[in-house]
């Protein structure tokens, strides 16, 4: 039986630039954003990092930057059993399945304090793709990722796979992130067709 977190379960290859210190999976074990005990977070890329790049590449930087600062929020959202933040990442369309905000956070709380699966530590990232939705004459609309996450287990130390993926139409403001761990891709679409048609499909995953 699957024992993951619910996240988001209702319903460029790693971006890292080697100059922090990191251990031999580039985890930062001590979080520069959070007094956190619970999760352990990938450093993000510096935007910085710009040399050589055009401005496609720089803005695959900035938002692989912004999709890897959601995931470690969620990741600590959820082992804090911050509803109200975890919820944000919701994409408004499981919102409105559970008939809006309320409703979803409440299913949510409800979830959480069944939920008798604990994580030591949950590592999200870092990021596997990164991708602009572009049309026919090469305007971008929205931007998408593909992102692991690893989830240890307390009890035995055992670490069990997901995969998210993440949406911003607004250039990184607001970003939601869809647990597609085991999903079919029909499911997907329903939520996120942009996701599959520009990362999914041109990524090898699960």
């Amino acid at each position: 039986m699957r024992t993951t977190p619910i996240i988001l379960l209702l319903f460029f290859s790693a971006c890292s630039n080697g100059t922090p210190k990191k251990d031999e999976n580039g985890v930062l074990k001590t979080d520069t954003e959070s007094t956190s005990p619970y999760s352990d977070s990938i450093i993000p890329p510096s935007l910085k990092d710009t040399l050589g790049l055009d401005e496609y590449g720089k803005d695959s930087l900035k938002m692989c930057v912004a999709f890897q600062l959601a995931a470690n929020k969620l990741s600590r959202a959820y082992m804090e059993k911050d509803v109200l933040t975890y919820s944000s990442f919701t994409p408004p369309e499981i919102l409105k399945m559970y008939g809006g905000p309320e409703k979803y956070r409440s299913r949510v709380k409800e979830l959480l304090s069944q939920d008798h699966v604990e994580f030591d530590h949950i590592i999200s990232g870092p990021v596997k793709r990164v991708q602009a939705a572009v049309d026919n004459d090469g305007f971008a609309h929205g931007w998408y990722c593909l992102m692991p996450v690893r989830n240890y287990i307390k009890k035995d130390g055992k670490m069990e796979m997901q995969w998210l993926g993440g949406q911003t139409l607004d250039g990184g403001k607001t970003i939601y992130f869809l647990d597609i761990t085991d999903k079919p891709k029909v499911q997907i679409l329903q939520i996120m067709p942009d996701l599959v048609h520009f990362v999914l499909d041109q990524e090898e995953y699960q």
